[in-house]
């Protein structure tokens, strides 16, 4: 785990980390680094959890550092921690993107309670297991999308 620098590229798609990734590689060359990129939220009836959220950053050729270019949320809420200016990412080499047909996308975040309270346990697994659903969901219309352009017409 590390701090990266965030030099978002101005063509680059808000939310698109992986697209992002992708479209530097083809315009530049280098090599996709995936992981985790933190988030803080406070539930009002149990208190404070932690979000990793699965995030795709750049590396470039002759470099040993990788380079967040994915824009910053324009809401605090969703921005990842960035102390002074940089990401706090996580190296994950064992977590490329999911994929499903031709539709590549992130995995579920993870969520972590940030005290011992059993409800905020209970609060996060839920959170978790909301997420592996929708990104379920996610996949499934991106495969259904993909298995109709296929159809002859």
């Amino acid at each position: 785990m590390g701090v990266i620098d965030h030099a978002p590229e101005p063509w680059a798609l808000l939310t698109n980390c992986i697209g992002n990734v992708l479209e530097k590689l083809q315009r530049d060359g280098g090599s996709p680094v995936y992981g985790w990129v933190f988030l803080q939220r406070i539930s009002p009836e149990y208190g404070p959890y932690l979000i990793a959220q699965y995030h795709a950053v750049w590396k470039a050729v002759d470099s040993t550092a990788p380079l967040d270019i994915t824009p910053f949320h324009e809401d605090e809420k969703h921005r990842p921690y960035a102390p002074g200016g940089k990401v706090l990412f996580l190296v994950d080499d064992a977590a490329p993107p999911k994929t499903l047909g031709n539709a590549v996308g992130p995995h579920p975040s993870r969520y972590f309670p940030m005290n011992d309270d059993p409800k905020l346990a209970a609060y996060t697994e839920q959170r978790a297991a909301e997420e592996k659903i929708k990104t379920q969901t996610i996949f499934e219309g991106a495969l259904a999308t993909q298995s109709a352009s296929r159809r002859p017409n």
